[in-house]
């Protein structure tokens, strides 16, 4: 693997490639001067010249197999261009982390985390195994031993800050239980184990590829704010349009193996796009009208005698010679589906459980023709559980599943695993999926005009799948589910390893379906643009509904903050105010509650103090336990549990005292 703190030449076997040394101000951190790439026979990029200044934040687009994640990995030096230079700036530290990451085997959570060269990585590291190890063995001579020297040393580093910070970031992405072994961990898991040692790392430079992926809209959230605070610079390839709109402040467009750059997020890359389409449509017409009047005089007999005459039809040739701009066609268009009849699929009382965790309990949902439902929740929470169990993968464990007979299902899973290498792209959608899709108004579509819809150029029709990138698979795999002309759609994902063309050709699509559809995504923008109610799954296997899209499932949650805060803020009023604000909840309380809810609030009055003074303690008894790693990890625990209890107590005290 190449050095990445230092210039280096990559050159092909049979071209010879120039190199200078190039001095640039100390804000650029890496720069590239000519970089070439091919893949196989493909030529992924040629040329390329960037550079990445001190703070800045990259966004690098581009369709499915056009090279982004190639580029990354040799601006990370993970491998090598053809030809070309890449120069960083002396001492860079450069931090990457894969779309799908790989791990030595055996290693654990906490062996990689703290596996950055950093001095204080080290020590904090050192200090963890010491914890781990007096948990273990509480009353052994050498292992206090062990510890208190872990102690000294964070001491003398400084380090108890950084340990701190390492506790609250691993907790905030979800990576607990730290000796564990990295490569028995789920997909999901691994990501998120890369981005806790990236993000620990004190790195100038963040490489990333595909980071929401495997994120649920929480951690996506809480990525997009340490980004925002981050020190040094970023690039990264993401699907997620909220994502790249609230953390980049420049575009760059890899299309036809060149970069186009765009100051500004990705809502000024689509305004700009926008007027840069509309320009070269402008031009483009113009053009063609020219060499219409062109040809008219080419067709009276030009005689090409003179200078003048041979270069205007030389002109002339070169105007034919130019491509035609194309636009984007949008693909909506209403589709013709097998009519549902009046029983679609109903879940009554449906539980299910897995190795003794409640995944569903008692759930109960009728789904109504047309409705579009998106479900979301936490990873692991049970999402592609409850989508199995709608499509007839699993059965339950308690409860009925009924699905009508007029339902033909379509699932888009995050496997695609029937896919024969062997075949060819347009075959295999017209084998599982279908020839034509039709709409309501007689016109219809064929498959290849979908895939091409879905951005496979022609000569992609007739590629063999196995020269196919991975996102150009998935591409493949959605396309052919499409074509089966479903009346009942599940997408499970759809927005992992998707790019942003194609996403939203499959929103433009979605526009036009007129069938049930349900969508789990961590793509915030995705469900803005499909669905009208969700089901967000809890901590605790509770599932909330939702009337309505992501963004006003974020509005009432941000809005039920605020209240919470001005409940714990009346809370510490004077005990005048709290005697006034009890005697006039008194006075009401009989008038509308029953005699039951106003026990439950009495209660709630008691309870909701003693949560909070146990909060308190925790955080208490928590620094106190710093070197007892068992102990900590159980009082972790039971701090979760309890301010989700508080939470709960809070909303439920909110809403009887509304009424009271």
């Amino acid at each position: 693997m190449r050095n990445p703190h230092r210039s280096v030449l990559f050159a092909p076997p049979l071209h010879e490639v120039h190199v200078r040394v190039v001095w640039f101000p100390v804000m650029i951190i890496l720069s590239t001067q000519g970089l070439a790439k091919t893949h196989g026979l493909k030529l992924l990029f040629s040329d390329l010249s960037m550079g990445i200044e001190d703070r800045e934040r990259v966004g690098l687009i581009g369709v499915n197999g056009c090279g982004k994640s190639t580029l990354l990995k040799v601006l990370a030096g993970v491998e090598e261009a053809d030809a070309g230079t890449i120069t960083t700036r002396t001492g860079a530290r450069i931090e990457y982390v894969d779309q799908n990451p790989v791990f030595a085997p055996g290693q654990t959570i906490l062996e990689f985390v703290f596996s950055s060269a950093s001095r204080i990585s080290h020590v904090v590291r050192e200090y963890e195994r010491a914890c781990a190890a007096l948990g273990h063995a509480p009353h052994d001579a050498q292992v206090s031993r062990r510890m208190e020297e872990a102690s000294r040393a964070m001491d003398a580093a400084d380090a108890w800050d950084y340990e701190h910070q390492a506790r609250a970031l691993l907790g905030k992405l979800g990576v607990f239980d730290l000796d564990l072994p990295v490569d028995q961990l789920s997909g999901g898991y691994r990501k998120r184990v890369a981005l806790a040692h990236a993000l620990l790392a004190e790195s100038d430079l963040l490489i990333l590829d595909e980071p929401t992926n495997h994120l649920d809209a929480d951690t996506v959230a809480y990525l997009e704010e340490h980004l925002r605070r981050y020190t040094g610079a970023v690039i990264l390839v993401t699907h997620d349009r909220y994502f790249l709109d609230r953390v980049t402040d420049r575009i760059i467009e890899l299309d036809a193996g060149q970069l186009r750059v765009f100051q500004g997020n990705f809502s000024d890359y689509i305004t700009r796009k926008a007027e840069m389409d509309a320009a070269e449509m402008t031009a483009d017409s113009r053009r063609l009208s020219i060499l219409r009047n062109e040809l008219v005089w080419l067709k009276r007999g030009a005689r090409a005698r003179t200078t003048k005459q041979k270069a205007r039809i030389d002109r002339i040739r070169d105007m034919q010679e130019v491509p035609t701009f194309q636009r984007q066609e949008n693909v909506a268009f209403t589709i013709e589906t097998r009519r549902l009849g009046g029983t679609i699929l109903e879940l009554d009382n449906v539980s299910k459980t897995f190795e003794g965790k409640t995944i569903l309990s008692r759930f109960t949902h009728t789904f109504a023709r047309g409705e579009r439902l998106g479900i979301i929740g936490p990873n692991g929470s049970g999402k592609t559980t409850l989508a199995n169990l709608m499509s007839g993968r699993l059965s339950p464990d308690e409860g009925t599943v009924v699905r009508g007979k007029t339902v033909l299902l379509g699932y888009f899973d995050q496997e695609s695993s029937d896919l024969d290498p062997n075949e060819r792209a347009l075959d295999y959608v017209k084998r599982e999926g279908g020839d034509m899709l039709r709409g309501t108004d007689g016109t219809a579509r064929s498959a290849g005009q979908v895939m091409e819809q879905f951005n496979f150029t022609p000569q992609m029709l007739y590629t063999p799948i196995e020269r196919l990138s991975g996102g150009e698979r998935r591409r493949l795999y959605l396309v052919r589910t499409l074509m089966a002309n479903p009346n009942f759609l599940i997408l499970d994902e759809p927005a992992n390893d998707l790019d942003i063309p194609t996403l939203q050709a499959l929103e433009d699509f979605l526009d036009g379906f007129t069938g049930c559809l349900v969508v789990i995504s961590h793509d915030r923008y995705f469900l803005d643009r499909t669905i009208d109610q969700l089901l967000v799954f809890g901590s605790d296997a509770s599932l909330r509904r939702i009337p309505g899209n992501f963004s006003v499932y974020e509005q009432m949650r941000e809005d039920e903050e605020s209240e919470i805060s001005a409940a714990r803020k009346t809370k510490t009023e004077t005990p005048s105010d709290t005697k006034a604000t009890s005697e006039k909840t008194a006075a009401t309380k009989s008038g509308k509650l029953g005699f039951n809810e106003a026990r439950e609030l009495t209660k709630l009055e008691l309870d909701i103090p003693r949560m909070e003074k146990r909060l308190e303690d925790l955080v208490e008894e928590m620094a106190t336990a710093a070197t007892d790693y068992m102990k900590l990890n159980e009082l972790a625990q039971e701090n979760q549990h309890t301010k989700a209890d508080l939470e709960t107590a809070l909303e439920r005290w909110m809403e009887l005292s509304e009424r009271s």
